[in-house]
């Protein structure tokens, strides 16, 4: 069932990237009055996981259970996002981007103490920058700015009854990144 769903994912993402064609990559604009401008770039990001289960009993081996970048779309457990967005009026600009990524997997235990469980991870995170554009000529700009960007990582593990009893460990971590950001843009001649 899961390979199956792994195939699936797979042929999804490969027909969407064929639908896309071989137009270039752009962000969808609209302007709106007094020239503000709104561009909106949703993503596709790939990652895998990989996992070990360790006891504090010494004859009791690690369990590891791993998850590939296509076998991951398997093993969503909710509704990924992945985007951002920028308002651009006169010199400054607002860049905002999150991901969110919710993937859960079953996990084998041998079925001695525990009869196998369910790992968990929600990866979060997000990107504010506010941007002033030093430079702009008619084919290129430089803009400058300082942001921030948020982390959140919360970690399940549930572990069936066996010979123990069930278990079940939640651990959450999350931190603040400050950013110096720069952008530059030229245009080619083609």
């Amino acid at each position: 069932m899961t390979f199956t769903r792994s195939i699936l994912a797979c042929l999804v993402v490969t027909l969407a990237l064929i639908g896309a064609g071989t137009r270039p990559a752009a962000a969808q604009e609209a302007t709106l009055p007094g020239g503000v401008q709104v561009l909106f770039t949703p993503n596709l990001w790939l990652a895998g996981v990989d996992a070990a289960i360790k006891t504090p009993l010494p004859r009791v081996p690690e369990v590891n259970s791993s998850v590939g970048p296509f076998q991951m779309l398997g093993h969503l457990s909710a509704v990924p996002f992945l985007g951002q967005v920028e308002i651009h009026d006169g010199p400054f600009s607002l860049l905002g981007g999150a991901v969110h990524v919710p993937v859960s997997t079953d996990i084998t235990t041998r079925n001695v103490l525990f009869n196998g469980g369910n790992a968990g991870l929600i990866a979060n995170a997000g990107t504010a920058n506010l941007l002033y554009r030093v430079l702009e000529q008619p084919i290129q700009y430089v803009d400058l700015g300082v942001g921030f960007r948020p982390w959140a990582f919360t970690a399940n593990l549930t572990l069936n009854p066996g010979l123990l009893p069930g278990a079940s460990a939640t651990r959450s971590t999350n931190w603040v990144d400050p950013l110096i950001a720069g952008r530059y843009h030229i245009v080619l001649p083609s």
